[in-house]
């Protein structure tokens, strides 16, 4: 995976530790690994392909690496703020001050670290909302900070797993808060400074939140038509610093389109602002390259479709592919996206910025408080936003009680700073998004640079405090879609007939978009289809799918090794008899995937 990659040793670095950690992030062939500086204690590294975005700035007293993108500032701009940061730090000046203006007034997908060559002290900082997923180890013996997970458990005398943010994954897909799959790795918050220092003994560290995430929402006075008309001029002038600053890194800019909504807005800007792109398709988890056919044809732009082969599932590719995307995604998807992006690699081999449309979700249907609840502790207990295993189910599993792991969710709700359930909710979906569906796109730029207009700072940050939430639906998106360019509505959508050109269309459209919300948001409603599922599948045939799950499942139940010290084979047993499908056996396959991969690659070093 590329990224940075900052590792020191109190004790001294091991040459082996080190060549075993490069070779994991030199994952697929076409990354290579730079060291910028190596001493005895100390390494500062960067796995990366050609066109893979970072910048050097390197002196006789630092060396400044910025990985990813500052869209809004020129690069002259950048080495200015950064040589002076570096300056204001070495000099025991405020630097703090200078970093977050850097931050705040910055809007861009970017870690930035800071090393003293005289000192060895180090300076690391990320954006405003931690675009590039990125993790950290501190201990008396050792500080890691790193791109990926697997490089650090290199560094680790012993592992131990963390079975409360484990239960989080099997149930909501992601872990809260700062957690990770093990107790002594962190995930890098967004806006965090870590400032660290080596003293003769120890280390002298810290790590701090420049801003915090507070998704309270505003009194801002404005109409809903001049709401809208907002979100498109901010779109567009994310659009273009992202366009412009790709064209600048010498970057061909490849645009998604699938049959959905957020693709369409992405492709139907760089259409009306005449911006020079590729257009691409796949038929990814669902085949919708129809529609996308016809969203092209509209705007007599070229398609170009790709068809990769996704017959058959071989256990060692996935079991590989989910360690080396630190288990963000379930295996599945994960499987069918890196065979996907196989296939564009042949067609797609010089450096590309790949415009995508992740972020739209949040005007259209982000996450909704639930009627009949008092909090949103209370929907969280009751299953409301589960997206895979059931609490109990998930705390059986892996031998958690279900009173500790409420505690552990209460902890992490309490920490939210929003006052009004919608708006703490509004955080949740902020955490489901910037965790589970940002590694998805991490995922993709193991072979490209990923672009998402829909997630500039200004958009996003106008459309997470200043839009009520009961505005924010698909009937917004239509609207947004309208004022973006009418002739965006005339193709349906995948999986649709409706043509939205028309005002009746659309509210018809919106019409059974809405009472099908309010229904999925009703407690009642979703206790009794929770009820009706669960009395169906015990008449439905498993699909092949879930039949090569449960089978996998059970192979890796019946081994005898560290696998059965961390899960319950029992608990695991009596979930699959209550005839589990689709995306919970892919869930709960994706993580034994993983510990089995963890397992065969630091088994001495496992400490359960």
């Amino acid at each position: 995976m590329p990224g940075t990659h900052l590792t020191f040793g109190s004790k001294g670095l091991s040459d082996t530790q080190l060549l075993l950690a490069f070779d994991d992030v030199r994952s697929p062939e076409n990354i290579r690994v730079t060291e910028y500086y190596r001493d005895g204690r100390t390494s500062l590294a960067l796995s990366a392909y050609d066109g893979y975005p970072h910048y050097i700035i390197e002196d006789e007293r630092s060396i400044i690496i910025l990985e990813g993108m500052v869209y809004n500032f020129s690069q002259s701009a950048i080495r200015q703020a950064l040589a002076s940061i570096a300056a204001d730090y070495a000099e025991c000046h405020d630097y703090r001050r200078a970093i977050r203006e850097f931050v705040n007034e910055s809007d861009g997908d970017y870690i930035v670290v800071i090393f003293s060559k005289e000192h060895k002290e180090v300076l690391v900082f990320n954006d405003r909302w931690a675009r590039l997923p990125s993790f950290y180890c501190m201990s008396d013996n050792c500080f890691v900070f790193s791109r990926e997970l697997k490089y650090i458990l290199h560094f680790l005398d012993h592992i131990v797993f963390n079975r409360p943010a484990i239960v989080e994954f099997l149930v909501f897909g992601y872990t809260l808060g700062d957690k990770t799959f093990f107790q002594d790795i962190k995930r890098f918050d967004p806006a965090s400074l870590i400032s660290w220092k080596p003293t003769r003994d120890s280390q002298k560290n810290a790590c701090e939140r420049l801003f915090t995430s507070n998704f309270t929402t505003l009194q801002v006075g404005m109409t809903r038509d001049d709401t809208v008309r907002r979100c498109v001029t901010l779109f567009l002038e994310s659009l273009l610093t992202r366009v412009s600053k790709a064209s600048e890194s010498g970057l061909d800019i490849v645009a998604d389109l699938s049959g959905g909504y957020d693709t369409r807005s992405v492709f139907v800007a760089l259409s009306r602002l005449g911006v020079p792109f590729r257009c691409c398709t796949d038929c990814s988890i669902a085949d919708e390259r129809v529609t996308a056919r016809r969203v092209a044809d509209a705007y007599r732009i070229g398609l170009v479709e790709f068809n990769a082969n996704h017959t058959g599932l071989d256990i060692d590719l996935a079991r590989h592919l989910t360690y080396l995307t630190d288990c963000m995604v379930n295996y599945w998807t994960t499987y069918r996206c890196y065979l996907d992006a196989l296939e564009r690699g042949k067609s797609l081999q010089t450096p590309i910025a790949r415009f995508m449309g992740f972020g739209g979700e949040f005007i259209r249907h982000p996450f909704r408080p639930k009627t009949g609840y008092s909090d949103l502790l209370e929907m969280l207990q009751d299953n409301a936003f589960t997206s895979f295993l059931a609490i109990d189910a998930a705390c059986s599993v892996l031998g958690l009680r279900r009173s500790d792991f409420f505690e552990n969710l209460k902890a992490e709700i309490s920490a939210f700073p929003e006052s009004t359930t919608a708006d703490k909710v509004k955080h949740l979906y902020f955490e489901y998004y910037n965790k589970m569906v940002n590694g998805g796109e991490n995922r993709h730029r193991l072979f490209g640079w990923t672009v998402q207009p829909l997630w500039g700072k200004d958009l996003f940050t106008f459309e997470m405090t200043a839009i009520p939430p009961a505005w924010v639906s698909f009937r917004f998106y239509n609207d947004f879609l309208l004022a973006l360019d009418p002739k965006s509505l005339e193709v349906p959508l995948y999986g649709s007939n409706f043509s939205l050109h028309t005002s009746f269309a659309r509210v018809c459209f919106t019409f059974i978009k809405e009472i099908r919300s309010r229904m999925a948001d009703q407690r009642h409603f979703l206790k009794a289809k929770r009820n009706l599922y669960a009395g169906l599948t015990k008449f439905t045939k498993i699909s092949p799918p879930d039949s090569w799950s449960i089978m996998n499942i059970r192979n890796a139940l019946k081994a005898d090794g560290p696998l059965l010290t961390l899960i319950d084979a029992d608990a695991v047993n009596s979930f699959l008899e209550t005839r589990p499908r689709g995306p919970q056996l892919q869930q709960l396959l994706t993580l034994i995937l993983y510990i089995e991969a963890i397992q065969d690659k630091f088994r001495d070093n496992l400490a359960y």
